[in-house]
């Protein structure tokens, strides 16, 4: 073999040797390249994975609040309602009480007195002993009662002596003895109403009571008043059908 020729064939097992190895490299290159690939793709889906993960229990999480305020709503609307439903009671309540005659009442109106004509019987007895009358002279728990009667349709609350009248009050006569609710009273007696002026005093004096008081010389008198107070009713409440008529 010539030396041209051997050195010809060096020279190919070089360039082969070059060539084989320049393979291997790019074939590593490229496996190399293709495991990253494979690692970002495999990286990403984790990361796609839990960020779909996240939304889901954010979601969850919107919706549980979403359903909370629901509720929260719903109990602040019914504590409300119960408190309008509570508010509404307790005005009815204080109403039917006011009616009841079992608050004190403070408002204008009208303080009558009525008393016994102790001049005009000491006369007589006097003057007249043989036709002398005491029960003419006093006051009855009739006139007592007429009056209330009276301007019981203008006064909003009435009381004879701080004695509240209420729907089963009873006025009567035990003797010479006017019970009022069971409470004896006395001369003077004093009948306060509550109510417009006007109306309790037109009440007043175009009753027949009153006009006959007047005519038989009993001291009746009614002054007006722009603030007066009723008390409450104290008694027990008992249905009375019986009251002293004429």
């Amino acid at each position: 073999m010539s030396n041209h020729s051997a050195h010809w064939q060096k020279n190919t097992l070089f360039l082969t040797f070059i060539s084989l190895l320049l393979g291997i490299m790019i074939m590593m290159a490229v496996n190399t390249n293709a495991a990253a690939e494979v690692k970002v793709d495999n990286d990403a889906a984790e990361l796609i994975a839990y960020i779909e993960n996240i939304e889901s229990e954010t979601a969850a999480l919107q919706e549980e609040i979403k359903n909370t305020r629901a509720r929260i709503e719903q109990v602040q609307a019914g504590q409300m309602e119960d408190q309008a439903l509570t508010s509404a009671a307790g005005e009815t309540l204080a109403e039917l009480n006011s009616r009841a005659g079992l608050t004190e009442l403070t408002g204008p109106g009208l303080i009558i007195t009525l008393d016994d004509n102790s001049v005009g019987a000491e006369l007589a007895q006097k003057n007249n002993p043989s036709t002398y009358n005491p029960a003419s002279y006093i006051v009855h728990d009739k006139d007592i009662l007429y009056i209330v009667r009276a301007i019981a349709g203008a006064a909003e609350a009435v009381s004879v002596n701080e004695i509240r009248v209420v729907d089963t009050t009873t006025i009567r006569c035990v003797g010479t003895v006017i019970l009022v609710n069971s409470t004896r009273l006395a001369p003077p007696y004093e009948i306060r109403a509550i109510g417009d002026i006007a109306a309790l005093t037109a009440a007043l004096t175009n009753s027949g009571r009153y006009n006959s008081l007047l005519y038989t010389n009993i001291p009746v008198k009614y002054t007006e008043a722009a603030s007066l107070t009723v008390p409450a009713y104290t008694g027990a409440y008992t249905i009375n059908y019986s009251q002293s008529e004429e």
